[in-house]
C-alpha cells in the first residue's frame, strides 16, 4: 500500500486522474519451472483491495518472453474512472466487445494480448489516463518507427509523486511542444493531491506511527466514521484557497528537456574457451550478423584475432578475447549510450555533475595512418578506480570522424549518427537488426552507481523490487539483478531484434557457455550461462 500511495498510483486511488496504475511491484518468473509463489503472495497481499466496487488490483502477466521468463506486474484500477473512460472512448473498446460493466482484469489482459502494436499502446495509454494529443502522438510515431525505421525525436511531460520528481506518471510529446490546456490541467489537479499526500504522510509513516492503511482510511473518513474516496477529493476542495507548496515540482520545460540517450555499443572479455567457440562458429561469423575485427579496415575474423564485432544497423556487440590489445582483463564488461545531436553531451556532462562530482570528460582520436589523428568521440563518464572490470561511458561522434573514415563515400558528411558509422557494415540479411535488451548480474554498488547515472540522464525505472531494476531507454532495456551474493558484475544475456524475414530459432550451444536461441518471430538472445570472469 506504501509503495502505491507513493508512486503514480496515489492519482487512482485518490484524485481520480488515473483511471489505472500498474508498475509500483513488479517481478520476472522463469516460464519453465513456473514459480508463481512471489506472484500467489502478491494477489493474495491485495485481496482487499478490490472491494465496495471502487478498486480492483491484481498482478498482469505480460505475454512477452525475455530469456525464458515473463515479466509480472501490480497494477490498481479505480473502477469507476475506468467505466467511465470505456463509456468516453466507444470507438476503441467496442472492438474489443469491452463495456463499462467490463471487469478490470478483462480489460487490462484484452488490451495487453492485443496483437495490433498499434491497439496496444493506444489501448494502455488510455488506461493510464495520458492526454489524448499524447496518445496519438505515440502511437503515430511509433507506427512511422516500425515502417522506417526512423525514431521521432520527443519530450516528455512528468507529474510529479513523491518517490519520484520525474520518470514514474510520464507520458510523450511531440519535440519541442509547448505546454497544453491538458497538460497544465493535470498538473493543477495533481499537486493538491500530492502535497496533502506529503502533509500526511509525514504523520502516519515512520517508526512508531499509524501506518499506510490507517492514513488511508483517515483520509476517506467523512468525519463520522464513513469511507469513501471521494471524501478525499471534498477534504482537498474544501482548502482550496490554501497555498500550494509546490516543492520545487515544476513541469520539465522543452527548453530543458533531457537528450535523447540512446544505446550504442556493448563489450565483453570472454575466456579463452568461450571467444573461441564464438570465432570458430559459423553461424555467428557469417550468418548473425556482419562481422569483422574492427575498423578502419573491417578485417574479416580469423583464426588468429582476438576482437569480434558483430554489426547491427544502430548498435553493435564487440567480443573480446583474453589477449585483446586493449590489455582489458578476462570478464571486463563496458557499455556506451551515445547522443545523436551535435553539443548534447555537454548537457550530458551536466546532467551527471548534479549527482556526482567527480566527473572526467575527454577528446578520443584516432590515427588513420593516411591522414594522422582525427576527432573520433567525445566521452562522459563517472571516474571509475583502475581497471575496474565493469563501467560504462555517454559518448558524443564528433563530426570529423565520418567522412575521415568514408572519405569517397557520400557517408563522408557532418553527421554523427550510429547509422552514419555502421550503414556500411550492417547486412540485412543476416539475422541481428539491432540490441534492445541486456540482462545483467551486478553488484550491489554497480548496479546503485548506474542506475544514477542512467536516471540522471533522462532513463526511468519501470518496475521492480530489491532485487531487479528494470531501467528504460528510448531503444534499449537494461534488466538489472542485484544482490549481495554476486561477487562480480557481469552479462547474463543479450536480447536482440531480428531482421525482417528472417527469424531465429533456438541453436545447438555455441559452446563456453554460450548459447543463441530466438522467437522464430523477431527476437533472439545470446545467452551467457556461465560467469564470464574468473574467481
Amino acid at each position: 500500500m506504501l509503495a502505491a500511495l507513493d508512486s503514480e498510483a496515489l492519482y487512482t486511488i485518490v484524485g481520480q486522474i488515473k483511471p489505472v496504475s500498474e508498475g509500483f511491484w513488479g517481478t520476472y518468473f522463469p516460464i519453465e519451472s513456473g514459480d508463481l509463489s512471489e506472484i500467489e503472495k502478491v494477489r493474495e497481499a491485495v485481496k482487499p483491495w478490490s472491494n465496495g466496487g471502487f478498486f480492483a488490483a491484481d498482478v498482469l502477466i505480460y505475454e512477452k518472453q525475455q530469456s525464458g521468463r515473463r515479466h509480472a506486474s501490480l497494477y490498481l484500477a479505480h473502477a469507476p474512472t475506468l467505466q467511465a473512460t470505456i463509456l468516453r472512448n466507444p470507438k476503441f473498446f467496442d472492438r474489443f466487445g469491452l463495456t463499462d460493466d467490463s471487469p478490470s482484469h478483462q480489460v487490462m489482459m484484452t488490451i495487453e494480448r492485443s496483437t495490433s502494436p498499434e491497439e496496444r499502446w493506444r489501448g494502455f495509454g488510455i488506461a493510464f489516463g495520458y492526454p489524448e494529443y499524447a496518445i496519438n502522438f505515440f502511437v503515430g510515431a511509433g507506427l512511422h518507427q516500425r515502417e522506417t525505421g526512423e525514431f521521432i525525436e520527443r519530450d516528455f511531460r512528468h507529474v510529479p509523486t513523491f518517490k519520484s520528481k520525474q520518470g514514474r506518471f510520464v507520458y510523450a510529446v511531440p519535440k519541442i511542444s509547448p505546454l497544453r490546456t491538458e497538460d497544465t490541467e493535470l498538473l493543477q489537479r495533481a499537486k493538491p493531491i500530492l502535497n496533502e499526500y506529503r502533509r500526511l504522510r509525514a504523520q502516519y509513516i515512520g517508526d512508531g506511527k499509524p501506518g499506510p492503511v490507517a492514513l488511508l482510511r483517515d483520509w476517506f473518513d467523512d468525519g463520522s466514521g464513513k469511507c469513501h474516496p471521494n471524501n478525499a477529493i471534498a477534504k482537498l476542495d474544501s482548502s482550496a484557497e490554501s497555498p500550494v507548496e509546490t516543492n520545487g515540482d515544476e513541469p520539465e520545460t522543452p527548453t530543458n528537456s533531457k537528450p535523447r540517450v540512446v544505446f550504442n555499443h556493448l563489450y565483453t572479455v570472454l575466456e579463452e574457451e568461450a571467444f573461441n567457440a564464438l570465432r570458430s562458429s559459423e553461424f555467428v561469423i557469417q550468418q548473425l550478423a556482419a562481422s569483422d575485427q574492427g575498423f578502419p579496415k573491417f578485417k574479416a575474423v580469423d583464426d588468429s584475432c582476438q576482437s569480434i564485432y558483430l554489426r547491427g544497423k544502430d548498435t553493435y556487440l564487440e567480443l573480446l578475447g583474453p589477449n585483446n590489445s586493449l590489455g582489458a582483463p578476462v570478464g571486463s564488461v563496458g557499455l556506451n549510450w551515445s547522443v545523436e545531436t551535435k553539443g548534447a553531451i555537454d548537457t550530458v556532462e551536466s546532467l551527471l555533475r548534479k549527482t556526482n562530482a567527480d566527473v572526467s570528460r575527454y577528446l578520443n582520436r584516432w590515427d588513420f595512418d593516411r591522414a594522422g589523428s582525427v576527432n573520433w568521440y567525445h566521452v562522459v563518464h563517472r571516474k571509475f578506480p583502475e581497471r575496474e572490470p565493469f563501467q560504462w561511458v555517454f559518448s558524443e561522434y564528433h563530426p570529423d570522424f565520418t567522412p575521415a573514415l568514408y572519405p569517397a563515400s557520400e557517408l563522408g558528411t557532418k553527421r554523427i549518427l550510429r547509422s552514419d558509422f555502421l550503414s556500411s557494415r550492417f547486412d540485412r540479411s543476416r539475422h541481428l537488426e539491432n540490441i534492445q535488451s541486456i540482462t545483467l548480474d551486478l553488484k550491489p554498488a554497480d548496479a546503485k552507481a548506474l542506475e544514477q547515472d542512467l536516471l540522471a540522464v533522462g532513463l526511468r525505472v519501470e518496475s521492480g523490487d530489491r532485487r531487479i531494476s528494470l531501467l528504460i531507454g528510448s531503444d534499449c532495456t537494461l534488466v538489472i539483478n542485484s544482490d549481495p551474493a554476486i561477487a562480480t558484475s557481469r552479462i547474463k544475456s543479450i536480447g536482440f531484434s531480428t531482421n525482417s524475414g528472417n527469424p531465429i530459432d533456438t541453436l545447438p550451444p555455441i559452446g563456453g557457455g554460450i548459447a543463441i536461441h530466438g522467437d522464430n518471430n523477431k527476437r533472439g538472445w545470446m545467452d551467457f550461462d556461465k560467469p564470464l570472469s574468473k574467481k
